[in-house]
C-alpha cells in the first residue's frame, strides 16, 4: 500500500509538471504561506536549552517515502530545536510537489526551514518558494548563532555574477552585537561546478574575514566532510540514501556534527 501511494504521488507530480506552467499558479492557503517567519517565531518562543542542536536533511525531490521515514526518525528524538532541509525540496518546482513535501515536513514536532535549491527555481518554482517560505536569501539568529540561508545556485542565472549575492552575504556577516558565530547554509557548495567560479575567491575572503563556525550544503547526493577557506564544510546525503546530519553547538562555540542513519 505504501508503494502504491508513493507511485500515485509521483504520477500526480509528473502530471502537475505538465500542466502547471502559468507564472500566476501560486494559489497557496494561508497556512502554507510565510513558513520561515512562522518557524523563526516558534524557535524564539521555544528556547530553553543551553546547547543548540538541530538537524540537516539533504535533497528530497521525489523521495516521498524516504522523506516520511526521515521525519519519523527526527520525531523520535527529543533533543532538536529545528530542522533545516538543504534544498532540492522539490524536483520539478511545481505547486503540487511543494505542497506534498510540505505536508510531510509539517508533521515534524519542531520548526523547519528550507534552503532554496536549483530545482526550486525551475518554471515558476521561485515564486512558489517565496510565497511558501520567504526570500531566497534569509537569516535568523538563535543562541548567539546567526544562521544565514542563501541562494548559491549560480547555474540557474547562467553564472552571471549575481549568485551568490556577496554584498547581501557580507551585510549578514557584519558584526552587530547579536551573534558570536555564523552557520552558513546553501544548496550548492563552493568549488563545485554549479557554484560561480568567478565568485569563489571573494566568497572565500568573506569566510576568512568573519566568525563562521561551519557551512552545510546539499546538491551532491553523497555525504562528504571537508573545509573551505578555513571553515568546516559538510554536504548532507540525499534523503533516499537514508541519512541526515545532527549538529550541536555548545555555548563555547564548540561544534559537533553526527551523521545519522534511519
Amino acid at each position: 500500500m505504501k508503494e502504491r501511494a508513493r507511485l500515485a504521488a509521483v504520477f500526480l507530480t509528473l502530471c502537475a509538471a505538465c500542466v502547471e506552467f502559468s507564472p500566476h499558479a501560486v494559489d497557496l492557503d494561508h497556512g502554507e504561506r510565510d513558513l520561515h517567519r512562522k518557524a523563526r517565531e516558534r524557535v524564539e518562543a521555544g528556547r530553553s536549552r543551553e546547547v543548540l542542536r538541530f538537524a540537516l536533511v539533504g535533497d528530497t525531490q521525489l523521495a516521498f517515502d524516504q522523506a516520511q521515514d526521515a521525519v519519523a526518525s527526527l520525531n523520535g528524538r527529543q533533543d532538536l530545536e529545528f530542522v533545516i532541509q538543504l534544498g532540492d525540496f522539490t524536483h520539478f518546482g511545481v505547486l503540487s510537489e511543494f505542497r506534498n513535501m510540505n505536508e510531510i515536513f509539517a508533521s515534524l514536532h519542531v520548526p523547519y526551514f528550507v534552503v532554496v535549491g536549483i530545482h526550486e527555481l525551475l518554471g515558476n518554482g521561485g515564486s512558489i518558494y517565496r510565497r511558501m517560505f520567504g526570500p531566497l536569501n534569509d537569516r535568523f539568529t538563535v543562541a548567539r548563532t546567526r544562521f544565514v540561508m542563501f541562494d548559491s545556485n549560480s547555474r540557474a542565472t547562467g553564472f552571471d555574477g549575481t549568485v551568490p549575492d556577496l554584498a547581501w552575504l557580507a551585510a549578514q556577516l557584519a558584526p552587530d552585537g547579536n551573534f558570536d558565530r555564523v552557520v552558513l547554509l546553501s544548496h550548492v557548495a563552493p568549488e563545485t561546478s554549479d557554484f560561480d567560479r568567478g565568485l569563489e575567491a571573494d566568497y572565500a575572503a568573506l569566510l576568512r574575514a568573519q566568525r563562521s563556525v561551519v557551512s552545510f550544503h546539499g546538491h551532491e547526493h553523497a555525504y562528504r566532510q571537508g573545509e573551505h577557506a578555513g571553515t568546516p564544510l559538510y554536504v548532507a546525503d540525499s534523503v533516499d540514501h537514508r541519512s541526515y546530519l545532527v549538529a550541536t553547538i555548545r555555548p563555547s562555540g564548540e561544534l559537533e556534527v553526527e551523521r545519522v542513519s534511519f
